[in-house]
């Protein structure tokens, strides 16, 4: 989509989940023990329950043999409404799902979460920080690759809709950018019911200079993955499908 001015934000809203996600060095192996009891401490009005997740059982070997593991989330904090926290062993963050409530209502539970992770003083290096929207844009099956700015081709042919299937990275020295693209896809949401139509992902991933401390997580750095991921989602569709959902924009 060639236009430059973003729109602040959508009459019908796609956001199925938006995530905010803090990747860590921390100084011991204690972040899951202690850290929920330190965000319930101080978000107590926020969030009212916990639960486990399924993978907080994984045993130490296998996390010490697939390093990727560690960056599971094994607790999450949950609040009355769409707002969650979550932590694993070197990873936090704060996550939202549909309705989504917009960057307004969403931001302010970033700020105070980065606070505390923060002032938790178990953060010995900070690795990266990401953004994630994960939306399902609810078009017939037949007609959901043309809300794309993209074309593909097999054999000579453009890729066929059913079962379409398609993920990219677009990295430099500070950002990684993934996007995921899936036709006929399901979302199951909280209350039971389901989205259907076009899934189309888009993370951005700030990659942090070697050493980084948690000062570096600030208001500021969540503002600038946000900000990367809306970019993201507003390149990949066109300019037809964003008129359709009903962008509106602020005033200069």
């Amino acid at each position: 989509m060639p236009d430059t001015l973003l729109p602040h934000r959508l009459k019908r809203p796609t956001v199925e989940e938006a995530v905010f996600e803090v990747r860590f060095t921390p100084y011991s192996d204690s972040v899951v023990g202690l850290l929920p009891g330190i965000l319930f401490t101080h978000l107590a009005r926020q969030y009212t329950r916990h639960i486990t997740l399924p993978l907080a059982s994984l045993p130490p070997a296998l996390k010490a043999e697939q390093p990727e593991l560690r960056y599971v989330q094994q607790i999450r904090l949950l609040s009355e409404g769409v707002f969650s926290l979550f932590v694993g062993d070197r990873v936090a963050g704060a996550s939202t799902v549909a309705p989504y409530p917009g960057w307004e209502e969403f931001h302010p539970r970033i700020h105070e979460f980065l606070n505390v992770l923060k002032g938790s003083h178990l953060i010995k290096f900070v690795e990266r920080a990401s953004f994630k929207y994960v939306n399902i844009l609810p078009l017939p099956p037949g007609q959901q690759l043309r809300a794309l700015d993209t074309s593909v081709t097999v054999g000579g042919e453009p890729a066929p809709a059913d079962g379409f299937r398609l993920r990219t990275e677009r990295n430099d020295p500070t950002y990684k950018r993934i996007v995921e693209i899936a036709t006929n896809a399901t979302v199951a949401q909280a209350n039971g019911s389901e989205s259907q139509g076009l899934l189309v992902s888009l993370d951005a991933i700030r990659l942090l200079p070697e050493g980084a401390g948690s000062d570096e997580l600030t208001s500021e750095l969540a503002n600038a993955v946000h900000e990367e991921a809306k970019k993201l989602f507003f390149r990949v569709i066109t300019t037809e499908t964003r008129d359709a959902l009903g962008p509106e924009y602020e005033a200069r």
